[in-house]
């Protein structure tokens, strides 16, 4: 069943990506409402039932992930999904963690614009390398990294640009953030052209 959060209040909008988000405040929680795409033959990419599926995929796992459900706003199918930062952290993409050492690295493109190195690991490592504050948090990050690349091909994951892999920042250190934005996994999600 899904979650009706039609009367849930705006907290802001979500500018990044190119699906309708909207932050909600969902039974006094922050959750982010992605309605789900419609393909161009009028039917549902179903990436909200991806989204939810992974999350118990990654909770059988003992992966971090954004806790997830099935919602409805207004009549429109979708997805929410919780906000996992905690007071005091800050969401860093990993787009901007690669500019730290690539400068003209192009989130939108994928592709370093100096270099033309197309978006990859040995990147977001280089990134990762730049902002650990110790050889343990360097470790711990590398060891998150690999989990989640490992994870990633489990669920057929093919999406995991600079915008949808993140780390978190605290006075307490980095670290990866846990999984978000899923719907294209488990072949749910697959553009048409393929």
């Amino acid at each position: 069943m899904r979650k009706d959060v039609t009367d849930c209040p705006l907290v802001s909008a979500e500018d990044r990506g190119v699906n309708t988000k909207e932050w909600l405040l969902v039974d006094g929680q922050e959750a982010l409402f992605k309605e789900t795409q419609i393909k161009e033959n009028g039917e549902s990419t179903y990436a909200d039932y991806g989204e939810v599926i992974v999350t118990d995929i990654c909770d059988l796992l003992g992966v971090p992930c954004a806790k997830t459900e099935l919602a409805v706003k207004d009549g429109k199918n979708g997805c929410i999904s919780y906000s996992f930062c905690k007071p005091g952290e800050e969401l860093i993409d990993i787009g901007t963690v690669i500019q730290n050492v690539r400068i003209k690295f192009s989130s939108k493109n994928m592709i370093d614009n100096e270099s033309k190195d197309a978006y990859c690991v040995e990147m977001i490592l280089e990134g990762l390398e730049s902002i650990a504050t110790s050889k343990k948090e360097l470790a711990e990050l590398r060891k998150a990294l690999f989990i989640s690349v490992v994870t990633d091909s489990l669920i057929d994951h093919y999406d995991r640009n600079p915008s949808n892999l993140a780390v978190l920042s605290s006075i307490l250190g980095i670290a990866l953030s846990p999984k978000y934005d899923n719907g294209t996994s488990l072949s749910i999600s697959v553009p048409q052209e393929v």
